[in-house]
Formats: C-alpha cells, structure tokens, sequence
C-alpha cells in the first residue's frame, strides 16, 4: 500500500492504519488548520468564545478517551489493544460521511454538537441583535428617503402646473430620483 499525501485518508478497503500514516494524516490536518487560522482579538470577545469553545471540545476529547481506554485491553506494559468489532465500527463511521450513518449514529454525533450548542445560539443571538440596530436604521433612512422624494415630486408637479421652466422641473425629478437612492442619471 502506498502511503497516503498530507490530508488524504487512506480508502476505506486499505486495512488497517499505520501510526506512520495517521502522522501523516494529523500533520496534514494541522496545516490545513494552520492555513485556516482565524485571528482572534480581544476587544471582540471572539477570544472569550474560542476558549469557551475549546474547554468544551477538550472535556468532549476527555470523554471520548475515557471511553476508548476503558473498551480496551490493556496490556502488562500499559498498552492498550482496541477490541476488533470496535475498530470494525469506528474505521466503517469514519468511511462514512455523516449524511450517510445510521440514525442512531447521527443523534449521537448531534449530542456532541449539544455540548456548545447553546453557545453558538447566544452568539447567533448577539449577532442578530447587533445587526437589528443598523438595519432599523437603515429603514428609516429609506422612509425619509421616500417622504423627500415624494415632496421633490409634488414641487415638480407644482413647478409644471405654474409653467415654469421645463428644464428646472427635470431637476426636480432628477433629485426626487437621487433622494430614492435610484442615482443621478439624468
């Protein structure tokens, strides 16, 4: 078997996994990762976030350890041998990408999500309130956008039923057009 590329899973009939390989694959994860990396800024909160969210992550790691170690065998010098029907089940869940699994694996990894779900909720939540101020702004300025144009409108009608100039009336509706944010053409 040929080793596999930086970020490339072996095919899924490969057999079993290599430590050599599984390097090569992590390695590859943690460039990716690496290349992926976000800043995160104090003023933001977002690095508040990024550790609530990693404590949450290292305790779900923690878990799952803590569940791997005690379905193995281990061995007189501490090693540990993962039983053959759950190296069957784990190296068949991780060919499969999750739209594919079972429901009964899908709920499972859905309880992983619940671990910080609530967090991202709030974030979700602070977000759409944060938005809302600039947007309602945004609608009143496009109302008195509208009442202005709607005033240049009846100062050109008046404008033409006076039998002002008819070019000082197409100024009128060029600025009603420019107070709709419809732009300057003229």
């Amino acid at each position: 078997m040929t080793e596999p590329k930086i970020d490339e899973a072996p095919p899924p009939d490969a057999g079993p996994v290599s430590p050599d390989t599984l390097a090569v694959i992590a390695a590859g994860t943690s460039a990716r990762n690496r290349e992926a990396k976000v800043e995160f800024d104090s003023e933001s909160g977002a690095d508040e976030l990024r550790e609530r969210l990693a404590a949450i992550e290292h305790q779900r790691w923690a878990d799952w350890q803590r569940y791997v170690h005690a379905s193995c065998v281990r061995a007189a010098g501490g090693h540990l041998t993962i039983p053959a029907r759950l190296v069957e089940r784990w190296e068949r869940q991780i060919a499969t990408p999750y739209a594919d699994l079972p429901e009964d694996e899908k709920v499972s990894d859905r309880h992983q999500v619940d671990r910080y779900w609530h967090i991202l909720a709030a974030e979700n939540a602070g977000l759409r309130e944060a938005l809302a101020a600039p947007q309602a702004e945004c609608a009143k300025v496009i109302e008195v956008r509208a009442k202005v144009a709607a005033e240049i409108r009846a100062l050109c009608e008046c404008a033409a039923s006076t039998d002002l100039d008819i070019a000082r009336s197409c100024e009128y509706d060029r600025a009603a057009r420019i107070a709709e944010g419809k732009g300057d053409e003229t």
